[in-house]
């Protein structure tokens, strides 16, 4: 099954079990949008590829979850924001930098290896601003857009998705360690420690969906979900496999006009 097809009908997904409307949609974004404040994003000194142009490209995903490019200019680049946002290095690392609507931030060696955001006179936001950024550099992307995802792979065996299973549950750990200790060094206010445990949670939820949605066939025969080895460290508990299978059939139902077959009355 095509991987952006599954991500499509996985998005109508959430969409039809996280919202009452479309029109709730609708009156909550003109809300938010009625209170967005300018982020400013201005580069301390320009050593770019761009030269010409003198801009980094970044990007960030807006409140409907589509991406959007961010070129940041010397002379400075506003941004309106109406919720806290991740904004992307636009590269194969893709570095992460949590941002807050309002801030003004500056961005020090730019386009290199050690590029980073900070804001004047605010240690505390600059530790948190430098947190994602050196948890990608020490255990690799939370977000995959430029390389294949690490654990979209082919299994033959019960094991072999359990061993995978536990790769990602250990790196989750990894991370959660770091973030407990750069928490209590740094004392990260406890919104930003929240959203920190989050985006770890759900990196590697992602990791584990992509794991199964690769062995969508293997995982929906019964004689897996009778041998399945999941534990208490998988992210997928046992409860939750019959409802797994399912979804990942029903989202591999091909019909002519490329939708799946989903029914959401099974969950």
């Amino acid at each position: 099954m095509n991987l952006y097809k599954f991500l499509f009908n996985l998005s109508i997904v959430i969409f039809i079990l996280h919202t009452d409307s479309f029109a709730q949609i609708q009156a909550e974004t003109k809300a938010k949008l009625s209170q967005a404040a300018p982020v400013t994003l201005s580069i301390d000194s320009v050593n770019t590829s761009n030269k010409a142009n003198k801009y980094l490209d970044f990007y960030y995903h807006d409140i409907l979850g589509h991406g959007n490019s961010l070129a940041i200019f010397d002379k400075g680049t506003s941004l309106n924001l109406s919720d806290p946002t991740f904004v992307f290095e636009a590269s194969e690392r893709q570095l992460p930098f949590f941002v807050y609507p309002g801030e003004n931030i500056h961005i020090k060696y730019a386009d290199t290896d050690s590029v980073c955001f900070y804001i004047k006179g605010n240690e505390a936001r600059n530790n948190e601003l430098q947190f994602f950024r050196d948890l990608v550099l020490q255990t690799g992307n939370i977000y995959y857009a430029y390389k294949v995802m690490p654990y979209q792979k082919k299994v033959s065996t019960v094991d072999s998705i359990h061993l995978l299973e536990n790769q990602i549950n250990e790196l989750k750990n990894k991370r959660m360690i770091i973030l407990k200790a750069s928490a209590a060094k740094f004392k990260f206010s406890d919104q930003f420690k929240q959203i920190a445990i989050s985006t770890i949670q759900s990196t590697a939820f992602l990791d584990s969906l992509i794991l199964y949605l690769s062995e969508s066939e293997f995982v929906s025969k019964a004689t897996f979900i009778q041998e399945s080895y999941f534990t208490k460290n998988s992210i997928f508990q046992r409860n939750y496999i019959y409802s797994i299978s399912n979804l990942l059939h029903s989202l591999s139902c091909n019909r002519s006009d490329g939708c799946g077959c989903l029914s959401t009355s099974s969950y």
